[in-house]
């Protein structure tokens, strides 16, 4: 069989596909599967056109502002194309077993087409009891203490802000701005020793005044390195 790699461009927002680009190349610097020239080549254009496009958005407002964003996201858009085929072509080559295709596929952090894959996050993110303005946390239970940050800064992640630890395996974050993407962490406190932090889940708090949905998916997604 062939396996075939779903990156879902078009569908996330500038931040994802930055957290999105981080993973994949973390992860493939750390696997064995991707070691041959050109792909470690590969892996290195599109952290570069990341760096570029954080570089874009972060830039002063201009008149060509919205113009050099795009661009650099397009660019990195094709880099992360050219990426995914690479990974493909390590997943299909004929001296691969087939039980072990998808399993190369996700340790390039990426997810395959037609087949649901749950991420590698252990918490979720949705709405609070306020719409707009709380953001309710779950994590695995386990841990000893659960410490919890967030931030406004959904490009490089600075200016986090920690929320109270607790000891229950969930947290709601009050005083969000309504409509408003941020990025979130969570950390377990193991007896035998720390974990690392998880994140960044991207999500985007409810519009003021919206109706409660009738259910809503948590946000999952994938994990670049974090440091703090």
């Amino acid at each position: 069989m062939k396996v075939h790699v779903k990156l879902a461009l078009g569908n996330k927002s500038d931040a994802q596909v930055l957290v999105d680009s981080d993973n994949y190349t973390g992860d493939m610097t750390a696997s064995s599967y991707f070691t041959a020239a050109p792909i470690v080549a590969q892996v290195t254009a599109t952290k570069n056109a990341a760096i570029n496009m954080r570089a874009k958005i972060m830039a002063p407002m201009s008149n060509t502002y919205t113009g050099d964003v795009k661009t650099a996201r397009e660019a990195l858009e094709r880099q992360l194309i050219q990426l995914a085929h690479l990974v493909e072509g390590v997943a299909n080559d004929p001296a691969v077993l087939d039980a072990n295709r998808l399993n190369i596929i996700h340790a390039a952090g990426m997810h395959e087409k037609n087949t649901h894959h749950p991420g590698k996050h252990k918490f979720t993110v949705t709405d609070g009891s306020i719409l707009g303005s709380t953001a309710l946390l779950k994590a695995e239970g386990g841990a000893k203490s659960n410490l919890w940050a967030y931030t406004a800064d959904v490009i490089n992640f600075t200016n986090r802000i920690d929320v109270e630890p607790t000891t229950p395996a969930h947290t709601e974050v009050p005083g969000l701005l309504p409509h408003t993407e941020y990025a979130f962490f969570h950390k377990g406190i193991h007896v035998h020793g720390n974990t690392a932090w998880e994140g960044p889940i991207l999500f985007t708090t409810s519009r003021a005044g919206a109706a409660p949905a009738p259910h809503t998916t948590p946000t999952t997604g994938t994990t670049p390195p974090v440091t703090g």
